[in-house]
């Protein structure tokens, strides 16, 4: 996963695809409360504040280079920024869009109007093509004075060749004054190549995430967002993500990256399993002290534990489990064998209270009943789901400890 910030070498649609969705991956991990962020929803991403102001951003890369092996830049007549400029004022004016080239000038024209206010609007045109100083479009897309603007505008559309970006110039020249005004100053073009890649690591230095496992912490994260936008795209729903969602989607994850936790030091290593004789590990005893199991069955419970031990670790060391979800496993396994524990002890400790005498036989008949009534219980977590062999390993996994027994005595007998 620590491949991340390679990725936007792919070649073709493919590397702009992921391109867009680093940038949206950073702006989910800048939300905060009360704001959200969309992606091919509103535009290629979008973000809304708290109070209501929207900004759409338009993510353009090439895989072309220069001589010097950099991108290529972005030129003042660049199909990609005077589409994304026309695609933009499509939604606020009517028409949608006017190809000038065809125009017969003769006639009167029919005027742009603005049908939608775009006060609340910033726009974000986001590139990995390189941008210079020099470039006349920062100029229009600026604070300079209006009629500076004008002026630029007027060149470019003389200048170019392409009818049709010529048509996108010509478009955003027929705005009124004041709202050509209003609009180019609300634009605003950003380079973003590897300054896209510095940012998320540095949101997660914002969040005290260690050095060392931040590559693989965005790699967690950005996979986790990448199959929930999957699954909306699917379901024919659009990808929006609020801060409450942000939260409940990487949470977790964060936990773990901050954590000093060492998978291999919270249980007994799954190679540490087979080394030791199956006669002396505390789960086999406790079964066949109540005559539960013969030896024939010791590498059969041995293999279900050793499963369990391997599919947890694997999911720490990866991260896709944190220790907080296996200690709260722990204590849901817990609660299903306290339950039936007590109720197939109730009338023996009754009788003990009262110091009637207790045949062992019984016990050790009950606490094979126990056992077996667990080997059917179903466990699991929402994050890490487990099949039925995998909740069995994790009772074995607690007679082990021992944090639960079959035996009425258990903790007298195996507890140390």
């Amino acid at each position: 996963m620590s491949d991340v910030f390679g990725r936007t070498d792919a070649p073709g649609s493919y590397a702009g695809f992921e391109y867009q969705f680093l940038i949206f991956l950073r702006a989910v991990l800048s939300l905060h409360v009360g704001e959200s962020v969309g992606f091919e929803h509103k535009d290629d991403v979008s973000t809304v504040t708290s109070s209501g102001y929207t900004t759409l951003i338009q993510t353009k890369h090439t895989i072309l280079k220069n001589a010097k092996g950099g991108s290529t830049n972005l030129i003042n007549l660049d199909p990609d920024l005077w589409k994304t400029i026309s695609n933009w004022l499509s939604l606020f004016y009517y028409p949608s869009y006017v190809d000038f080239s065809k125009i017969d000038k003769s006639k009167p024209q029919q005027p742009v109007v603005l049908k939608t206010s775009f006060e609340k609007y910033n726009f974000i045109l986001v590139t990995n093509k390189g941008i210079t100083r020099d470039a006349k479009y920062l100029e229009i897309f600026s604070s300079a004075n209006i009629d500076e603007k004008i002026t630029q505008l007027a060149e470019l559309s003389t200048s170019t060749e392409s009818a049709e970006i010529k048509s996108q110039i010509e478009y955003l020249r027929s705005l009124k004054k004041e709202e050509l005004d209003a609009f180019t100053c609300k634009v605003s073009i950003s380079n973003s190549q590897g300054e896209v890649m510095l940012q998320i690591k540095n949101l997660m230095k914002e969040k005290y995430v260690p050095e060392d496992r931040m590559e693989l912490l965005v790699g967690l994260i950005y996979k986790r967002l990448k199959d929930y936008a999957f699954d909306l795209i699917s379901d024919g729903k659009a990808v929006d993500v609020s801060f409450d969602k942000q939260f409940a989607l990487f949470s977790k994850y964060f936990l773990y990256a901050k954590s000093n936790f060492n998978p291999l030091n919270r249980m007994r290593s799954s190679h540490a399993i087979l080394q030791v004789n199956p006669k002396e590990q505390v789960f086999i005893r406790q079964l066949t002290d109540i005559d539960c199991i013969s030896e024939s069955k010791f590498m059969d419970l041995m293999h279900v534990l050793l499963n369990f031990q391997q599919y947890i670790e694997q999911g720490l060391i990866e991260g896709a489990i944190i220790p907080e979800e296996v200690d709260e496993l722990d204590k849901n396994a817990e609660l299903i064998w306290g339950a039936i524990f007590q109720n197939a002890y109730d009338e023996i400790e009754r009788r003990r209270r009262l110091a009637q005498s207790v045949d062992e036989k019984e016990i050790d008949a009950i606490a094979r009943k126990i056992y077996h009534q667990i080997q059917g219980q179903h466990i699991s977590q929402e994050s890490f789901p487990l099949d039925n062999r995998l909740s069995f390993g994790e009772f074995l996994k607690l007679s082990d400890q021992p944090k639960i027994g079959w035996h009425i005595d258990w903790e007298m007998r195996y507890a140390k």
